[in-house]
């Protein structure tokens, strides 16, 4: 339902600096697979589709309406090597992806530990993942996972993965990456 706005608002926050820096950090190949997990309206996705050029990028959301904004920026831009899906519930073989980006999403998974293992389990041996994810924002709290960088260290706790934390803040909000 605030789909709309939420397009709007979110480049407010989320600039083109910081699609460059998610998908810098990502090492992408020209033909890289990548997984846009919480794609939204395609702001990564088409970054993420330039970068890998010659690969595919499978930007899945669950917002309809959001999938619909991210189908007319992708057409817009002529970008096809996209494969958008509306889903809840991820399932892809494991291995099967160079890398994974997720921007605006862990803040709101009910249990991020859980799903944070489930998509590095899709990842290559060497692959990589960006995740930015907003904290604090407009004064309203940051969810418990969200506090803190020992909190978000903790969903990464026991997994094979190498992590680096950066807090910035930013016009009413701040953000994990």
């Amino acid at each position: 339902n605030i789909s709309g706005f939420r397009d709007r608002a979110f480049p407010l926050w989320y600039t083109r600096k910081d699609v460059n820096e998610v998908v810098k950090k990502l090492r992408l190949k020209q033909d890289s697979v990548v997984l846009d997990f919480g794609c939204g309206s395609g702001i990564t996705t088409a970054a993420l589709a330039q970068r890998a050029s010659k690969g595919s990028v499978v930007a899945v959301d669950i917002s309809e309406k959001q999938l619909e904004h991210a189908v007319k920026r992708l057409g817009r831009m002529e970008i096809s090597n996209v494969i958008l899906i509306k889903e809840h519930e991820l399932r892809f073989r494991k291995q099967s992806f160079d890398a994974f980006a997720a921007v605006g999403v862990l803040e709101y998974l009910d249990n991020p530990k859980r799903t944070m293992r489930k998509i590095v389990s899709y990842l290559k041996k060497g692959g990589s993942f960006s995740i930015l994810s907003f904290g604090r924002s407009l004064g309203i709290p940051a969810p418990e996972h969200m506090k803190n960088e020992n909190d978000i260290r903790k969903i990464f706790a026991g997994l094979p993965v190498e992590i680096h934390i950066t807090k910035t803040k930013k016009k009413l909000t701040e953000y994990w990456h």
